[in-house]
């Protein structure tokens, strides 16, 4: 292995690829057993491309190229990709959690945008490039428009190795990545160098992957037990249960945390959520629940990656901050009643945003008669045993809701749909199959103050029926219905 990395960095070796149609003369290919194929199908196709060295993990590989065995080819797909793309920005930050991390890897480098440094995500919308009107970027050998991560929200260790080379090529200073459980029980990130790493929350999701929740929360925890050094710095919610559990996994190695929340020391939320202390610096933020919790969150990360700035400097900045694309976005108002598309696909995250808006109706001169319609659906091929708490959520929180599809993908449509409905009340709830119509519905009765929260598939410009991917977007859909 070693002599492979030593090749690369030598450039003897251009070429590292886990995809045999990706193979070219000289390359290593590196065979990986997934769920659905096994990389050692292919070697033979990939020595007829021209591999030069095969890293695998089955004994007994008889063929013309070069092999070297592993225990574990994934990881040494995460190493050779930093040998073959070696450059990263001075301060990457990982973000795991169930839900927020697009959110917080945002507003983290909207905050740095505004405080004058160069910064970029990584994540579910791909990569942004937050830029300071001092920007000056370098010329860069790396393409960034090139390296689609569109598909994972952690990408493989070849695109996000590709991606941070670029990033520091092009002087960005600070990166953060949204670091998912799957991603990093298959090694995505394991040749990352983080300074911080934040947790924000952990609920069901990925069952269908994991198996059980004591697996999910394995995984995640990985980013603070293996990834994060001991220079590094942990932000944590102090108000999830698992909160002691992840301090003292950092305590142990020496890892400063710094924590977030009502039962904070650090960053403290007031009890009616509209301010607190940022040790000691009272503050007060007008913003929903759920992005508050998000936007301390990347505060904590942008102390623990070094920044030297005054909280002062740092309350000046959050009211230019504005929430990613499908994330609490709101897109127009009709008839008096304003209209949101948001991304939440868990039942914790739907009973945040509900619980969110119901909070906001609560007093003043919109709260007489206003209602919350929500519409949404759950994904085929992902954890069914989500759909009916989602579906009894749905209906506790909101005062009318319609089930309708989401990406049903390979799943019976209608199936779905009926897991959701068992726990809803059905005096509460209407079942409308295609999508756009239920968006049409939920419009049409929308009367003055009341709120329509389209849920589930937020910045996504697809929709997936079966083996196909039609363009579909809930936001346009909202602007065809009202034009």
């Amino acid at each position: 292995m070693l002599s492979v990395i030593e090749r690369i960095s030598s450039g003897e070796i251009k070429v590292v690829t886990n995809r045999y149609q990706d193979v070219v003369e000289d390359a290593v290919y590196v065979a990986i057993k997934g769920s659905n194929y096994d990389g050692n199908d292919f070697v033979d196709l990939a020595i007829q491309n021209g591999a030069k060295v095969i890293i695998s993990s089955k004994r007994g590989l008889g063929c013309a190229a070069e092999v070297v065995y592993s225990d574990n080819p994934r990881m040494d797909l995460s190493i050779l990709a930093k040998a073959r793309y070696p450059g990263q920005p001075g301060s990457v930050v990982g973000i795991t959690g169930t839900n927020g991390k697009t959110s917080v890897a945002s507003f983290y480098g909207q905050m740095l945008q505004f405080l004058g440094y160069s910064a970029a995500s990584i994540g579910t919308l791909g990569i942004a490039i937050f830029k300071p009107p001092a920007y000056k970027e370098a010329r860069s050998d790396y393409f960034l428009e090139s390296c689609d991560i569109s598909q994972n929200t952690t990408p493989d260790p070849l695109m996000l190795h590709r991606a941070l080379a670029g990033l520091h090529a092009a002087n960005v200073e600070h990166v953060a990545v949204e670091v998912t459980s799957i991603g990093l029980a298959q090694h995505r990130v394991d040749s990352v160098h983080f300074k911080a790493a934040a947790f924000t929350n952990f609920t069901q999701d990925h069952l269908d992957y994991h198996g059980d929740m004591g697996a999910y929360f394995r995984a995640k925890e990985l980013l603070f037990s293996k990834l994060l050094k001991e220079d590094g710095v942990a932000v944590l919610c102090a108000d999830m249960p698992e909160y002691g559990y992840l301090k003292g996994v950092c305590s142990s190695k020496g890892i400063r945390v710094i924590d977030y929340g009502l039962a904070a020391k650090d960053l403290i939320i007031s009890e009616n959520f509209t301010g607190g202390t940022m040790f000691g610096r009272v503050y007060e933020i007008r913003m929903q629940k759920i992005q508050l919790y998000n936007m301390l969150c990347s505060v904590g990360l942008l102390i623990a990656s070094g920044v030297e700035r005054d909280i002062g400097e740092i309350l000046q900045v959050i009211p230019l901050i504005t929430p990613p694309i499908g994330r609490l976005e709101y897109v127009t108002s009709y008839n008096g009643g304003k209209i949101y598309v948001d991304y939440a696909h868990t039942p914790e995250a739907l009973r945040a945003v509900l619980e969110s808006f119901r909070a906001s109706l609560k007093g003043g001169e919109c709260s007489k008669g206003s209602r919350i319609i929500l519409v949404f659906g759950c994904g085929g091929e992902r954890d069914p045993g989500k759909r009916h708490l989602m579906g009894e959520i749905a209906t506790q929180l909101a005062d009318i809701t319609i089930v309708t599809d989401d990406n049903p993908r390979s799943e019976n449509r209608a199936a779905i749909r009926k897991q959701i409905l068992q726990g809803c009340n059905l005096q509460k709830v209407r079942e409308i199959e295609d999508r756009s119509m239920a968006i049409k519905t939920a419009i049409s009765m929308l009367q003055e103050f009341d709120i329509l929260i389209i849920a589930g598939k937020g910045h996504e410009r697809y929709q997936i029926v079966g083996k196909a991917t039609m363009p579909f977007s809930d936001k346009e859909q909202v602007i065809l219905a009202i034009s």
